[in-house]
């Protein structure tokens, strides 16, 4: 796998790079509990963008958030 990825990369193939990120990204598309620096939220992540940013689906619209921004919540 890491070859491969790597093979992308020295052929500038980015897009296959992007793909198989969000694929492999924790909680991907699926509504789930998260919390920012204001209050506990219900969100759906889309997608990361090239600057690294969590674009998140919540019910008032799309959000950008920072890595630090951002906690997951585990509930039983």
């Amino acid at each position: 796998g890491i070859e491969q990825e790597y093979l992308y990369f020295l052929e500038q193939k980015f897009h296959f790079l992007d793909e198989n990120y969000h694929q492999k990204l924790f909680r991907f598309q699926e509504w789930h509990s998260y919390e920012d620096n204001q209050h506990e939220f219900i969100g759906k992540i889309l997608r990361v963008n090239a600057q690294g940013l969590l674009i998140m689906e919540k019910p008032a619209g799309e959000q950008v958030y920072e890595i630090k921004e951002l906690s997951f919540i585990f509930k039983d």
